[in-house]
């Protein structure tokens, strides 16, 4: 039977049950092997491509994240202790801008809020979290009223006071 190549137009021969197979299940007839793979390429401008690989990259980061993070890892283990002075050098380069953003309002709140939670895990285990609500109630309640009531009022201040007409101001510095 004559047929017509989906790719290049040229006329062929093929077996008709080929044929009627192809058109039954909706696929084209091609005169090679080759047309036949070529007519299943999809496309595509150089720019859609980067796309889709840009996407795919992005989902395989979420599905792999684990498996990437592990093998990051084992890397830099095996590659600082190969290399000591490489990262030491990167440090040293990179310490003044450190310096700097550790001087930043936000990074001081992150690493008060951040040492916190540290000790407190440290310090109290599995219990951490309850002890965190325990400090924030005890921070949180106003105890001026009990103070005035136990008269206490002051007494830190004056203790302060006394304590700097006592002392040198070069050890009170030291002191607090």
């Amino acid at each position: 039977m004559k047929a017509k190549c989906s790719y290049c137009g040229k006329s062929f021969e093929i077996l008709t049950g080929h044929y009627n197979r192809a058109m039954a299940l909706g696929y084209g007839v091609y005169c090679s092997r080759n047309h036949s793979g070529l007519a299943k390429r999809v496309k595509r401008s150089k720019k859609e491509k980067k796309e889709i690989k840009r996407l795919y990259d992005l989902e395989y980061r979420v599905r792999m994240a684990d498996k990437i993070k592990k093998d990051k890892a084992e890397y830099f283990k095996r590659d600082y202790a190969d290399n000591p002075k490489k990262y030491e050098r990167w440090r040293r380069n990179r310490k003044e801008w450190h310096n700097e953003y550790c001087r930043h309002p936000e990074y001081k709140e992150w690493k008060k809020a951040y040492d916190r939670e540290y000790r407190a895990k440290k310090n109290y285990g599995p219990i951490a979290d309850i002890f965190l609500v325990w400090l924030d109630l005890r921070n949180g309640i106003d105890n001026r009223f009990a103070k005035k009531q136990n008269n206490i009022q002051n007494k830190s201040q004056k203790r302060k006071r006394l304590c700097q007409t006592q002392l040198p101001k070069e050890r009170l510095n030291s002191l607090l």
